[in-house]
């Protein structure tokens, strides 16, 4: 299991449809000072989010963002569907946060309907295409991604993109009156302590790993400078990995050496139903070059922000996104780097973070005539940008340690208030 910066495993998200202009029902307080939403109604255990058009429910129905739901860090939401390609297209757009009224509207569905089930780009004139985002407002972090699974309460292709036994699809009409959207929360992070034979020494679990590098390969020649040696297999078996103890606190320590010109490492983004690259990933596109941010390894302990002294900061090591460098293409997973320490004084060593994020978009930024504007979303390894990844916490920034000792478990000292 990896880290889940989206609480929220399986959320069903059902989304009216709207046919013609809606008065949005005012807000109302449930009497202990609450805000509920009329047309919108929160499970309580922030499962499901159900929309409805026809005058609301009863006051005494709908309910406040409750205590659990408020923990979830999730409180953006944005719906996209496309018909047909081209200037053609038919664009349908709403985005919302957690306290206001959320309804699309301008979904085409003539004739004998649409089918919206495919999560991409529709292929053709008469296709059509859908996606859920679902993240953070203060950051456009993506943290889950949504797909139909419901049209009317029936049961949709849930497995089209992905195999398996299909089931026949359902198009929207112009008599749908509800859309279900399954949501697949993104499931990753460093890699987390696992079981030791020896509990001294405890070990990391590459498997849970989504940061992999060719730090261990052993193997000479390539595109590098002169004779110095190039890394270029990726893989868990040459991932170098180490435990670090940062003011007592474990963090998983990746490992470069010295003076070599290219060491190739790739951070695969995933979720919890392990089918991100097959069903989801063709809904999600590059927006602009995605970007690379070295810093100082910064730890928070009691809510007081602890930094790596400077004495022991690596600040010779450069890093190269190796793609979703473009714009308008289809998000490529997983995210590539190179790592070279050629620059890296003989007998140095140190350490360092680093963090990455890669714009992106659902679907089309095309106009939406009835709807709101396209948001730019951010994919990213946590929330916590400023903070080192342990594997279990919002953290972002990944520990790399360049030429440290072989020790299995290092310690770290920091400095801060």
């Amino acid at each position: 299991m990896k880290k889940l910066i989206f609480t929220g495993v399986s959320i069903l998200i059902a989304l009216a449809l709207v046919t013609c202009d809606l008065q949005t029902p005012a807000t109302q307080d449930n009497g202990g000072g609450g805000l509920g939403i009329t047309d919108v109604v929160y499970s309580q255990d922030g499962k499901s989010l159900t929309l409805y058009l026809d005058g609301g429910v009863p006051a005494s129905e709908a309910r406040a963002i409750n205590r659990d739901i408020a923990q979830f860090y999730h409180n953006l939401f944005e719906v996209v569907f496309v018909y047909g390609t081209g200037p053609t297209a038919v664009v349908a757009r709403a985005n919302w946060r957690y306290g206001e009224s959320a309804a699309i509207r301008g979904v085409y569905r003539a004739g004998n309907g649409v089918s919206y089930n495919r999560v991409r780009v529709p292929g053709s004139a008469t296709e059509g295409g859908a996606v859920l985002f679902v993240g953070r407002d203060s950051d456009k972090a993506l943290l889950a991604i949504g797909k139909i699974s419901h049209v009317d309460d029936e049961v949709v292709n849930l497995t089209l993109d992905g195999g398996g036994d299909p089931i026949a699809d359902l198009p929207i009409t112009v008599n749908t009156r509800s859309v279900t959207f399954a949501l697949s929360a993104l499931d990753i992070g460093v890699a987390t302590l696992g079981t030791a034979t020896d509990p001294d020494i405890p070990q990391y679990d590459l498997d849970t790993s989504s940061f992999l590098t060719a730090a261990k390969q052993d193997e000479v020649g390539g595109s590098g400078a002169g004779s110095e040696p190039v890394y270029t297999m990726i893989d868990a078996e040459y991932t170098d990995i180490r435990r670090a103890s940062v003011n007592g606190n474990p963090f998983p320590l990746y490992y470069f050496p010295r003076g070599v010109a290219s060491i190739a490492a790739n951070y695969t983004i995933d979720n919890v139903t392990e089918d991100f690259d097959d069903n989801y990933k063709a809904g999600v596109m590059v927006a602009s070059t995605g970007r690379v941010d070295r810093k100082p390894p910064i730890i928070s302990v009691g809510g007081v922000t602890k930094r790596v002294l400077d004495s022991l900061v690596n600040k010779s090591t450069t890093i190269t996104l190796g793609n979703n460098t473009g714009a308008n293409v289809v998000f490529a997973n997983p995210v590539e780097f190179t790592f070279s320490t050629s620059a890296v004084p003989e007998g140095s060593k140190g350490l360092f973070s680093f963090w990455f994020k890669v714009p992106v978009y659902a679907i089309t930024t095309a106009a939406a005539p009835e709807g709101d504007s396209s948001i730019t979303w951010n994919i990213q390894p946590g929330l916590g940008v400023e903070y080192l990844d342990d594997g279990t916490e919002i953290g972002a920034n990944i520990l790399i340690g360049v030429a440290m000792s072989d020790v299995d478990d290092l310690i770290i000292y920091t400095t801060g208030p």
